[in-house]
C-alpha cells in the first residue's frame, strides 16, 4: 500500500453541497421502464444497482447546477438535467474477468485507455469511515441519473464517500473523456513493406 502521505494527496472526504467530479458514491440505483423487443408498451420496471460509482460530470456544471437548484431558483438555465457517473467495481472482481496479466499490468498503471485504476481509500478519508478497496472503472460502463434523483438518493439511501483531489481528478476526467472522444477509423493506416 502506498505511503499515507501519498493517499492524502489523492483523496479527500466528501462534503455537503454540490456533487463533485471525481466523487465516489455508493448505493445508487437506476430505475427504468422495460419494453419487450418490437413492442411499444412497457412490460415491467427494472432496477439496476450500482454499488460504487464515480461522478464524471464537469465540476463547474455541477457547481452551477447546485447553486441554481438549491439557492438561486431564478437561474434555471444553469440546471443540469442529469449527472453522469462511471460504474466502479472492486479491482479483484475486475481482474477475475479473464484479463491477461499483461492487460492487468496496464490497467494498474493506468496505461490502458479503457480503464482507470484507483488505489484503496483509507477509512480516515472515507465519509462513511469504512474505507474502500482498490477500484477499477471501465469507461464503457457509464450511466446518467436525473440530477434531482441523484440528490434524492444521496439524501435517502446512497452515500457520498470521498472525492479525488487534483491532479488525480483531472487525470480521471481527461482519460474518461478521451476514451469517449476516440474516433473509429474505417481502416487502419498501413505501413509499406521494408525494401
Amino acid at each position: 500500500m502506498a505511503d499515507t502521505l501519498d493517499i492524502i494527496k489523492k483523496y479527500k472526504r466528501s462534503t455537503t453541497g454540490a456533487l463533485r467530479q471525481g466523487e465516489i458514491v455508493t448505493g445508487l440505483n437506476v430505475y427504468s421502464a422495460l419494453r419487450r423487443e418490437g413492442q411499444t408498451e412497457i412490460s415491467e420496471f427494472g432496477e439496476v444497482e450500482f454499488p460504487v460509482a464515480v461522478v464524471v460530470s464537469q465540476d463547474c456544471d455541477l457547481d452551477w447546477d447546485y447553486k441554481a437548484r438549491f439557492s438561486d431558483r431564478s437561474n434555471d438555465k444553469k440546471l443540469l438535467r442529469s449527472v453522469l457517473f462511471c460504474e466502479a467495481e472492486e479491482a479483484a472482481i475486475a481482474k477475475s474477468r479473464g484479463l491477461t496479466s499483461e492487460v492487468w499490468k496496464r490497467i494498474v498503471q493506468n496505461k490502458d485507455e479503457r480503464y482507470q485504476f484507483l488505489e484503496s481509500i483509507p477509512a480516515s478519508h472515507d465519509d462513511a469511515g469504512q474505507g474502500i478497496g482498490e477500484l477499477v472503472l471501465d469507461f464503457k460502463r457509464y450511466f446518467a441519473l436525473l440530477t434531482a434523483d441523484a440528490y434524492g438518493q444521496i439524501d435517502d439511501t446512497a452515500t457520498r464517500r470521498c472525492r479525488l483531489q487534483p491532479p488525480y481528478v483531472q487525470h480521471l476526467a481527461t482519460r474518461f473523456y478521451y476514451f469517449q472522444y476516440r474516433v473509429a477509423l474505417p481502416q487502419d493506416h498501413e505501413s509499406e513493406p521494408a525494401k
